[in-house]
C-alpha cells in the first residue's frame, strides 16, 4: 500500500502550500487509491494516485472550470508534450513546479485561448478511437436458416440411405 498523496504532498512537496494553494479536499479507498485537491486564489489542482503502481497524476483548471490533465494544458501552452517516465508524486510535482508561471498565465488571464487549444488537442487525441466504426450487424435473414436446414436433413438422410443400402448387400 501506498502513503495517501495528501500526505506524501505535505510532507514533500510543501512548496506548493507556499505558492498559495491550500488543501480543500482528499480522499484515501480502501485499496490505495487517494487524491487531493488543492485551490489558490484562481486554480483548483487534483493529484491523484492509483493503486496500481502508485502512479500520480496531476488535473487542473481555474475554479469553476472542468479539470483537465498537467500534460495536455502544457502541451496546448508549449506546443510539446512533457513525457514523465515514471509519473510517481516527485516528478509530477516538479513537472507542475516548472510551468507554474506559465500555467498561471494560460490559466487565468489567457484561459479562453488556452480552453479552445486544450478541447482541440483533447478532440485529436480521441479522434483514432472516434474514427473506427464498428462493422454493421447484418439483418437476420430467417431463409438462410431454414436453407441451411434443408440441406442438413438432405445429407443427413442421404448418409442414411447409403448406410442401409450398404447393410442390405451384405
Amino acid at each position: 500500500m501506498y502513503t495517501p498523496v495528501k500526505d506524501e504532498l505535505v510532507a514533500t512537496q510543501a512548496w506548493i502550500l507556499d505558492d498559495g494553494f491550500q488543501i480543500t479536499r482528499y480522499h484515501y479507498g480502501p485499496f490505495g487509491t487517494s487524491s487531493v485537491e488543492l485551490e489558490s486564489d484562481a486554480i483548483k489542482l487534483m493529484f491523484v494516485r492509483d493503486r496500481l503502481g502508485g502512479r500520480v497524476f496531476a488535473e487542473l483548471a481555474p475554479l469553476g472550470e472542468k479539470l483537465w490533465s498537467l500534460d495536455l494544458v502544457i502541451e496546448a501552452i508549449t506546443g510539446v508534450c512533457p513525457f514523465i517516465e515514471d509519473p510517481h508524486l516527485p516528478e509530477t510535482a516538479s513537472l507542475l513546479r516548472e510551468n507554474l508561471p506559465r500555467l498561471k498565465q494560460a490559466l487565468g488571464p489567457d484561459w479562453p485561448q488556452t480552453k479552445r487549444q486544450v478541447q482541440k488537442l483533447s478532440e485529436e487525441r480521441l479522434r483514432p478511437f472516434l474514427a473506427k466504426k464498428p462493422k454493421p450487424i447484418e439483418p437476420y435473414d430467417p431463409t438462410i436458416t431454414i436453407y441451411t436446414l434443408w440441406i442438413s436433413l438432405a445429407l443427413a438422410a442421404l448418409l442414411i440411405v447409403c448406410w442401409l443400402l450398404r447393410i442390405s448387400f451384405k
